[in-house]
């Protein structure tokens, strides 16, 4: 009576599946399970590739209370600087785009603060986001700009950092953008990596947090002459770029796997004959 079929037992009994002979069987499962295997063995690489990233950085960049690295280039000689964050770069504000600002088809590339968790790493070449709002209502970046979320769920995930490195992308709303006198990239990777702790402790608020400016100048961060920050950025993105790959290739054969599965498996006809 009221509207709603329960699937039990005997329904499902008497519904009809297509199935194919033992060897046929056998066949379809052996081919799938090899694409499983090859699928866990790439995503294996991929993750051997973050964890050798994450060591990497931790070898590339001073430790706490140190001023030169574990692993350095061997032309480099000079001690690191201790520097303010507000001495490498001039603080701006992103300015809002909304979900519905979002076009496809628009004329500017634009970033929005939660794609920083889902899209982007430490370098951003390409953008996934268009708006047509009109640019004189826009916050637009120049190539080196640095973006950190100003707000975020924990104080560990908003203790993030990106370099743009396009000029004329719009910066959204609830973004804190760097403008440094630096390398942005170097500084992403530092933001990211010894700094990342810090940040975390200077972030606001249990339910929603916020990052504020005012916090961000005052860390402290170790930094190197200009040619050894480029020397430390080209090293780490050239493994980014390993990592993104490596990342295309595991979400290719996902795909792959999910179109081999509607060839092998017949469609069930329901349009009566």
């Amino acid at each position: 009576g009221s509207g709603v079929q329960n699937l039990n037992v005997d329904i499902i009994k008497f519904l009809p599946v297509l199935y194919p002979n033992k060897k046929e069987q056998q066949k379809i499962a052996d081919c799938l399970s090899s694409l499983d295997e090859l699928i866990t063995l790439e995503a294996q690489k991929l993750g051997a590739l973050k964890t050798h990233k994450k060591g990497l950085m931790q070898q590339l960049f001073p430790a706490e209370g140190e001023t030169v690295p574990r692993l350095r280039f061997p032309e480099f000689r000079d001690a690191w600087q201790i520097r303010k964050l507000e001495e490498i770069a001039d603080f701006f504000k992103g300015k809002g785009i909304s979900k519905a600002d979002i076009d496809p088809q628009g004329q500017t590339p634009c970033i929005r603060y939660g794609e920083l968790y889902t899209e982007y790493n430490e370098s951003i070449k390409n953008v996934f986001s268009r708006t047509n709002v009109s640019p004189s209502e826009l916050f637009l970046s120049r190539a080196n700009d640095v973006i950190v979320p100003a707000s975020g769920e924990t104080k560990i995930d908003i203790a993030r950092a990106s370099c743009v490195k396009l000029d004329q992308v719009a910066l959204g709303g609830d973004l804190n953008v760097l403008r440094p006198n630096i390398d942005g990239l170097f500084l992403s990777y530092i933001l990211n990596g010894p700094a990342k702790e810090e940040i975390a402790r200077t972030a606001q608020g249990d339910t929603v947090v916020h990052l504020y400016a005012s916090q961000l100048k005052l860390i402290d961060l170790p930094v190197p002459g200009h040619e050894e920050q480029q020397k430390i950025s080209d090293c780490l993105s050239s493994l980014d770029d390993l990592i993104t790959a490596q990342a295309q290739k595991v979400g290719a054969l996902k795909t792959h796997k999910k179109g081999l599965m509607q060839q092998l498996f017949p469609v069930l006809d329901d349009t009566p004959g």
